[in-house]
């Protein structure tokens, strides 16, 4: 995970490796599944991932991930728990069957970040594990506010027009904000363009994001190239 980060991926889907596929400021989920021990500790694979990107990962005040652990841990035998090992629940000791290890090391990774931890010879507790996956989608989704300007198609050249629309959650208002030289005189309704970004102003960013069901498009403008 470490080394592939920022590594071309070799089927040609990503040339910056995994990190493009991630946006800034959005809740991560990591999830490994494994019946034996990893060779670093929790410790050193939390500082390596928090020093990739802070931008990404956060810091050791506030992370931005959560590690869920499906190892060779035996599940737990109460009911409530639906087969995983709560963040309040101390390391378990105990191997299941098949098992190689417990996987102390990424049991102590979920513990760090209140992550769950299950038992990788039980699958029936699989489908409360992807709940709790889909519910920390839901809740650490953000409405993205930066936006790339991309390069222009070939035989174009970029256009000097930038407009960003919103479309309310009622599914019927659509409205154009304006555009400002810069962030000088930002406030609701209005963006920016700054070292190849489009930037929704913090106001507009923040009203945009308490607005269950808003969505932005960014649209711009090509010039077909005279040769």
């Amino acid at each position: 995970m470490l080394s592939t980060f920022a590594a071309p991926d070799p089927s040609g889907a990503a040339d910056g490796g995994w990190k493009e596929w991630l946006r800034p400021g959005a809740f991560k989920t990591l999830l490994v599944m494994t019946d034996d021990d990893p060779s670093w500790s929790a410790d050193a694979f939390d500082a390596q991932l928090l020093a990739l990107s802070p931008q990404h990962f956060g810091d050791g005040g506030h992370r931005n991930y959560r590690f869920h652990s499906v190892i060779g841990v035996v599940p737990p035998q109460a009911a409530s728990m639906q087969g995983a090992w709560p963040p309040s629940s101390p390391r378990v000791t105990t191997k299941c069957a098949t098992a190689v290890n417990t996987g102390d090391p990424y049991q102590d990774l979920s513990l760090l970040t209140g992550g769950l931890r299950l038992s990788i010879c039980d699958p029936s507790a699989y489908p409360h594990l992807f709940q709790v996956l889909a519910g920390d989608v839901v809740a650490g989704a953000q409405l993205q506010c930066e936006f790339e300007v991309p390069p222009p198609p070939a035989g174009y050249l970029a256009g000097n027009r930038i407009s960003v629309e919103v479309s309310r959650a009622d599914g019927g208002t659509r409205e154009a904000w304006t555009q400002l030289v810069d962030a000088a005189g930002c406030g609701p309704g209005r963006f920016y363009v700054a070292s190849g970004q489009v930037v929704l102003c913090p106001e507009a960013c923040e009203a945009l994001r308490a607005e269950a069901g808003a969505s932005v498009d960014v649209l711009f403008t090509c010039e077909p190239l005279i040769q």
